[in-house]
């Protein structure tokens, strides 16, 4: 076996990992004590990957930039599990989701 493949070998896990990860629905996570309304900016440059964290004035920022985000898994910072809320996505005329609006109870 040269390096190459034995390189290829290597990476096959990695990526089939990578590719799991994307596949999941993202996190958001929400304080606590934090009850109404929520407002997430997806396509932040400076921002990063999930969980995305509400700050306590209900806004959250991600670099997520997709047009197939639809589903989210919503939890307290605690990590008890929210249910999921009504949520309004915004979109941009090609559909790439740049923005979501929910009210947590």
């Amino acid at each position: 076996m040269n390096k190459t493949t034995f390189r290829l070998l290597l990476a096959i896990p990695v990526l089939a990992g990578a590719a799991a990860a994307c596949a999941s629905d993202p996190g958001i996570v929400v304080p606590n004590d934090y009850h109404g309304a929520i407002h997430i900016s997806f396509c932040e440059r400076a921002s990063g990957n999930p969980p995305i964290q509400v700050d306590s004035m209900g806004h959250g920022s991600s670099g997520l930039c997709e047009k197939s985000l639809t589903k989210f898994a919503l939890k307290r910072a605690n990590g008890t599990s929210l249910s999921a809320p009504d949520m309004q996505l915004v979109t941009t005329g090609d559909g790439v989701v740049v923005g979501a609006n929910f009210t947590v109870q």
